[in-house]
């Protein structure tokens, strides 16, 4: 019985003591800009209070935390032995500040995820661009390929749809001729059409181009359809990454124009900070052809070689074309 009575005590010291709570205050502000941050959550992770609910065996669980204010401020009231809460805001890094005892003022800064200080891992490569919207790759349901421009970056290629050569899977590109800077023909999971356009759609930071169909190098008539394709003048330089929407799933937002498949790229913004220029140059050196070794006829050379082939009757190549 005595045991009985020196136990209740102690237990009634302990309920006692995990129900103590304090107060901590603080600001949160923009890494970047310093500017203050409305609307950001600050939260205890590890903790939730539960109550009752209308129906019977139901529970209603709740995070213990709260949001800033317009002015970026905030107060939390949280238990006494609380280590950590985490802060957190859309477009921004996670933080988890830790609690210190007598400490209850904290100024949290919060970093963007477009920032330079997150790493590139941890930044935008997560999020996929189609176009008119961004998804997170892990929200990302339909066949969407992204590839990065420092990863397929090669030396004197000067369009873009021949840095695509070979990068991507199920996309295929062949080159309509030889010459320096001709476009080249991209199909996307194969030819979808046998007499309508085969070429894919092109978009540009969110806005479709027009004239995707590659000139004919055939016939010199269309030699000047060039600059009517949509990305002769883009220098590859200039982009960020680049997205191939192969399904249809994914080429839907674009109605029938993304018949064949649609490649959407983003080109590089401007960031805060000092003026920073790019240069790059690529040279070539090639032995240029010793034309003086050929054996060359000159003209009273080639009519001998002309009489000399009439004068034989065993080439009949004039009368039955060498049949």
């Amino acid at each position: 019985m005595k045991k009985a009575f020196i136990l209740l005590p102690l237990l009634a010291a302990q309920i006692a003591l995990a129900q103590e709570k304090k107060t901590i205050t603080g600001k949160i502000d923009d890494g970047d800009t310093s500017k203050v941050i409305a609307g950001a959550s600050i939260k205890i992770e590890t903790q939730s209070v539960s109550t009752k609910t209308n129906q019977t065996g139901i529970i209603e669980s709740v995070s213990i935390g709260t949001i800033t204010d317009k002015n970026g401020n905030f107060t939390l009231e949280i238990p006494s032995d609380t280590k950590s809460v985490t802060v957190s805001y859309l477009g921004y890094e996670p933080k988890i500040i830790q609690i210190y005892e007598g400490q209850t003022s904290y100024n949290i800064t919060l970093i963007s995820v477009v920032s330079d200080d997150i790493p590139e891992k941890n930044n935008i490569q997560e999020v996929i661009i189609t176009g008119y919207q961004k998804i997170e790759k892990r929200k990302q349901t339909s066949a969407v390929t992204t590839v990065k421009m420092n990863d397929i970056q090669q030396a004197g290629v000067a369009s873009v749809d021949q840095l695509l050569a070979g990068q991507i899977a199920g996309v295929a590109v062949t080159p309509e001729t030889g010459a320096p800077g001709s476009p080249a023909k991209i199909r996307i999971r194969g030819t979808a059409s046998l007499s309508g356009p085969q070429d894919p759609l092109w978009v540009i930071d969110g806005l479709p181009l027009e004239g995707n169909d590659v000139p004919n190098f055939s016939d010199k008539d269309n030699i000047d359809q060039l600059q009517n394709f949509s990305i002769a003048g883009l220098n590859p330089n200039d982009i960020e990454d680049i997205t191939i929407l192969k399904d249809a799933a994914a080429t839907a937002i674009y109605g029938a124009r993304a018949a064949n498949g649609v490649i959407s790229i983003t080109t590089k913004k401007g960031k805060k900070g000092s003026l920073r220029v790019n240069f790059s140059a690529d040279t070539f050196i090639t032995a240029r052809p010793d034309f003086g070794k050929l054996n060359l006829l000159n003209a009273s050379e080639k009519v001998d070689l002309e009489l000399m082939l009439a004068n034989r009757t065993d080439l009949t190549y004039r009368t039955d074309k060498g049949k």
